[in-house]
């Protein structure tokens, strides 16, 4: 049975600095446990005859909480003090996410300090932006955070400094560890190859007496418009889309997060660019724009945080539909303003799972 987490409230940016110390002295440096394994279905069976045989609602987030600053400073006293001021919004983020049944977020970075003091070096985990969320959410599954490792290229600072990929999740939905795992980029630019930014995917169970499940995906991808930038976003889309054909071949997907795909930039070259990157996906996975789905002229397709999604179709028969009903970026005049530099986008999503099933999978 999955444990409840206790959410506990704060009172000031004290606490907030209270907790990047205490995090800081923490000696572990090891992804932490997700929830115990659940019991695995049995193997697919054949379909009888196409009728609706369950449906259901969920509530789901994809946020860039902006956990790392846009230039890494060149002291050590200037990082930890923007660190610690991102905990104090991590601490306000948090308690928002409860009213959703599936979260992906990006740039909660974990870092990890190694200073040089001649007779001995002392290394420091950075976690108080996970924790941040962690202890203000009360979602039974969480997927823990990447460990830091070096990054494909140094951040230019007078100190050695590590990060995670950034990508969490919480959910109301069973994954097991068997059924998680990461994955970094292959090909990264500038900035970005400071951190180690790839996707995560979690086979999330849906609360279905059939069984069922959905390969959610949580991304963030490269930014930026040089054309360095650009070909890397091609690399990562081309990377991802093999990912999915390989392991997601058939199923139901969700893929939420920071895409940093922009078709309608006022950069010309990034926005043809950035239109070709985007359908090309689109084409290569057979996934939709929830967005654009629910409403094509409402729809802000200036952002750069998505959620793309396609059913479950085995044998080219639908027997696990998706459909997105309501699309919202929560950002100026919401309890999300001024808490990142993106919208927290949320999308409602419908399930219906169509003929009865000898088996499930």
């Amino acid at each position: 049975m999955p444990i409840q987490r206790t959410v506990r409230p704060h009172s000031s940016i004290a606490y907030a600095a209270w907790l990047a110390v205490a995090v800081a002295l923490a000696g572990c440096y090891d992804e932490l446990p997700l929830e115990p394994p659940v019991a695995a279905g049995p193997a697919r069976g054949a379909l009888a005859n196409v009728a609706l045989v369950e449906s259901g609602e969920f509530r789901a987030l994809t946020y860039n909480v902006h956990g790392i600053i846009d230039a890494v400073p060149g002291s050590i006293g200037e990082f930890i003090s923007e660190y610690t001021a991102a905990i104090s919004r991590m601490l306000d983020i948090g308690p928002l996410l409860n009213g959703y049944d599936h979260v992906a977020i990006q740039e909660n970075f974990v870092a990890r300090l190694t200073l040089d003091f001649g007779f001995v070096k002392l290394r420091i985990r950075l976690d108080g932006l996970y924790r941040g969320l962690d202890h203000q959410t009360a979602h039974p599954f969480r997927s823990g955070y990447q460990r830091p490792t070096p990054p494909a290229v140094p951040p230019p600072t007078d100190f050695d400094v590590a990060f995670s990929d950034g990508l969490v999740r919480f959910s109301n939905f069973s994954f097991a560890p068997q059924d998680y795992s990461r994955q970094t980029w292959s090909s990264c630019n500038g900035n970005d190859c400071f951190t180690n930014k790839g996707f995560t995917l979690a086979r999330t169970r849906l609360p279905a007496t059939t069984g069922f499940s959905v390969d959610i995906y949580n991304l963030h991808m490269n930014a930026g418009s040089s054309e360095a930038d650009l070909e890397a976003r091609w690399d990562q889309m081309v990377q991802l889309a093999d990912v999915i054909a390989s392991t997601s071949a058939g199923r139901a997907v969700i893929v939420a997060g920071d895409f940093n795909l922009n078709p309608f930039s006022t950069n010309p070259v990034r926005a043809a660019r950035d239109r070709e990157i985007l359908e090309e996906l689109l084409e290569r996975t057979g996934l939709a724009d929830a967005c654009t789905a629910v409403s094509a002229d409402a729809c802000d397709a200036t952002l750069v945080d998505r959620f793309l999604y396609r059913p479950q179709t085995p044998n080219g028969e639908t027997i696990l539909e998706l459909e997105p009903l309501a699309w919202v970026a929560n950002g100026a005049g919401t309890p999300f303003d001024g808490l990142s530099d993106h919208k927290a986008i949320e999308v409602k999503f419908a399930w219906r799972v169509w003929g009865e099933m000898s088996s499930r999978w």
